[in-house]
């Protein structure tokens, strides 16, 4: 193998702030499909739903089972598991502010935040600061985040993670 194949190969294996942004943006996403919303809320069982078979039905005695009018089996919304090892990654990524930002660059958290926010939920970022009174400009926020994503990419490649 090459200098040139090893140097490759080494820039293959670094995070970048593309890289970074663009796993935090999956993260942000999985969580609002997959996790739903925070905070308290009524009693819930961790079990999964249970649907019955014909042969269960018949077992028990219940008869064929009924449908509601207009609801097709093709009407649901078929989600696909991750891995346990890819969702332990995204949930890792959504830590990422708080593991090395927070403490020492709160302000770049702050404007990481908001601007994930706003890129999944299809919001503004300009509105979005304007609405939190931030006092600078676009151009600085957009400085902030960068600033945000290229030290969380920093500080992964000095821990030894590989993407």
């Amino acid at each position: 193998m090459g200098k040139a194949e090893r140097a490759t190969q080494e820039q293959v294996a670094q995070w970048t702030p593309k890289l970074v942004r663009d796993r935090m943006v999956e993260a942000v996403r999985w969580a609002r499909y997959n996790v739903g919303p925070t905070g308290p809320s009524g009693i819930r069982s961790a079990m999964p739903s249970y649907t019955p078979s014909l042969d269960d039905h018949l077992t028990e005695g219940w008869g064929l089972p009924e449908r509601a009018e207009g609801v097709e089996l093709e009407d649901k919304v078929v989600r696909i598991a991750l891995p346990p090892d890819r969702i332990d990654a995204l949930v890792w990524a959504l830590d990422w502010c708080r593991l090395y930002l927070a403490k020492d660059h709160p302000g770049d958290a702050v404007i990481l935040n908001l601007w994930l926010r706003c890129r999944v939920y299809r919001g503004n970022f300009e509105v979005a600061l304007k609405a939190r009174g931030f006092p600078a400009s676009r151009r600085h926020a957009d400085r902030m985040k960068d600033r945000a994503l290229s030290i969380i990419s920093q500080k992964l490649d000095e821990e030894g993670h590989r993407p």
